[in-house]
């Protein structure tokens, strides 16, 4: 079969105009707050940060995930999140600014601050203290080049030997290569995305901790990957990029959306209800935080846009095969995860009110104009379609 790599789509051309468009306002928005005040400039570096690159990881591990379970229905979808996981290799590069705050400007992280460690002066903290062997700047360095070189070499192996599957129609080396190697690198994602999270995120209150954090952080993640994806394919079979996609597949799109949405919300509820009863002064104050002064109003819009508008629109059959309804609720929940890291990152840099202003939205547009950058060069090189893969007639036939 022919490769298909597209030169001429109005969409993708959409994107590219709005990556430019993003990166030169966000540049310059991100620029000028760092001028103004630089530890405004790191909470909203790390907000826009954070946001892509979960969803570059997890893009990648969707496409990993296909593999482990030998997947057909997603053959013709799967290139789709391996060029968003092109991002990854840039995360190295975002990892830089974080890193040099943690050794020199300590603006993020309160543990930062050596004074907390020592017994006698007048910043110690008996707490971080007793966390001193994890929370520290070498070991944070350690894991952080840890987490990066898992997602490098998964990217190097699982998707660039799904590229190389293109290149022969006889040989089904990479793929077969891609099968035995996904489980392993499935594991390794879990733990690194899961410890990713503690690190970047919730160590921005060192007091506060929540073994399920990590599954929470995964599965807003998850559910915004799945978003971009449908926004993704509904607009490009619209054009004809990708003739193969039908009903079938945005079901079986809008069914992962609908059960990690209830998944999502099943973890942050649980999450909430132990710690409120648990009752512990170390864990509620995380909540007492963001319920007042203004945050809880980000929880109360979660509670409705992140849950149950969703779960009723995409409750039913018709909804999940609409285009325009998955493109519409799709969009709404890249909103939803904006509000979602909102919610648990800054509040951590504004504890008396809510601050939202143009410097956060300059943090999310700066890695957004980046993003789609990358995603948009990679229509250009590669096969929207991956032409030799095994399972692709089998996607072709798909009855969900």
């Amino acid at each position: 079969m022919n490769s298909h790599v597209i030169t001429d789509s109005s969409f993708i051309k959409k994107i590219q105009q709005f990556a430019l468009i993003a990166l030169g306002v966000g540049a310059v928005g991100i620029l000028a707050t760092a001028f103004l005040d630089i530890q405004r400039f790191f909470s909203a570096y790390l907000y826009g940060f954070v946001y892509f690159t979960g969803i570059s990881v997890v893009a990648m591990f969707f496409a990993t995930l296909q593999y482990l379970v030998n997947a057909g229905w997603s053959a013709l979808v799967r290139r789709i999140p391996e060029f968003f996981a092109g991002f990854v290799p840039f995360v190295i590069i975002g990892m830089i600014p974080i890193l040099i705050d943690v050794w020199f400007t300590h603006n993020l992280y309160h543990w930062t601050h050596h004074e907390v460690f020592v017994q006698g002066s007048a910043e110690y903290d008996a707490i971080l203290a007793s966390k001193h062997g994890y929370l520290n700047p070498t070991f944070f360095t350690i894991r952080i080049v840890l987490y990066c070189a898992i997602w490098f070499f998964m990217y190097r192996f699982i998707i660039g030997n799904s590229f190389k599957q293109d290149e022969s129609n006889t040989d089904y080396t990479p793929t077969r290569k891609n099968m035995k190697r996904a489980a392993p690198f499935v594991l390794l994602f879990a733990l690194s995305l899961t410890f990713a999270g503690f690190d970047l995120v919730m160590s921005l209150d060192p007091h506060w901790f929540s073994t399920m954090f990590g599954v929470y952080f995964f599965a807003g993640n998850f559910v915004t990957t799945l978003s971009l994806i449908a926004i993704f394919v509904a607009n490009l079979h619209r054009e004809g990029n990708m003739k193969g996609i039908t009903k079938e597949h945005y079901h079986d799109i809008g069914k992962f959306m609908f059960a990690f949405t209830i998944f999502w919300t099943y973890i942050t509820f649980s999450q909430y209800f132990l710690i409120w009863y648990g009752n512990m002064p170390e864990e509620t104050l995380y909540f007492i935080r963001r319920f007042q002064n203004g945050w809880e109003w980000l929880g109360y819009t979660l509670v409705f846009g992140h849950f149950v508008l969703p779960f009723t629109v995409l409750l039913t059959q018709n909804n999940k095969r609409n285009t325009k309804v998955l493109i519409a609720i799709s969009c709404w929940m890249l909103l939803m995860h904006g509000v979602d890291l909102a919610f648990i990152i800054l509040p951590e840099f504004s504890k008396e009110a809510v601050r939202f202003s143009w410097q956060e939205l300059s943090g999310w547009l700066f890695f957004a104009g980046i993003f789609f950058t990358i995603v948009a060069r990679q229509f250009s090189k590669r096969s929207i379609v991956p032409v030799n893969d095994p399972y692709l007639q089998e996607s072709y036939e798909l009855i969900s």
